[in-house]
């Protein structure tokens, strides 16, 4: 029976179900089935696997992401660009001009918003959070 070391304990709080990725000979992905003292079994694409301690050289967990916040986020400083674009172009359209007055502050924002959440959305977020390393 191995000795428990502090970050093994922290494997062993993972509750079954986490997705998780373990590093031995290779790397694999999977959810996480049960812990020992021993070992880990972990559910992938392939079926289960299991994996002695001392085979483990790192256990990471998947972090939260924040595709939400970075939609929002995205949104806001779009609108905002758009709107500062669209100030400009309103303050640059002379006498001559033939697009209506605030033509440019009401139009820009929402494309430039749209564009914006648009790249919060599909900018990756989350990771992984290394809990265990031998």
């Amino acid at each position: 029976m191995a000795a428990q070391s502090p970050s093994w304990l922290a494997v062993q709080a993972i509750a079954p179900g986490t997705e998780i990725r373990v590093a031995s000979a290779r790397v694999v992905r999977g959810t996480l089935q049960s812990v020992t003292e021993d070992s880990l079994l972990l559910r992938t694409s392939a079926g289960q696997e299991m994996f002695a301690r001392p085979q483990v050289k790192r256990v990471s967990i998947r972090e939260k992401g924040h595709r939400g916040r970075n939609t929002l986020i995205g949104l806001g400083v779009g609108a905002g660009v758009g709107l500062v674009f669209g100030a400009l172009g309103d303050a640059n359209c002379g006498p001559n001009c033939t697009m209506p007055k605030n033509f440019g502050k009401e139009a820009l924002p929402p494309v430039f918003g749209g564009v914006g959440a648009l790249v919060g959305l599909i900018i990756p977020s989350g990771g992984w959070q290394v809990v265990y390393r031998q």
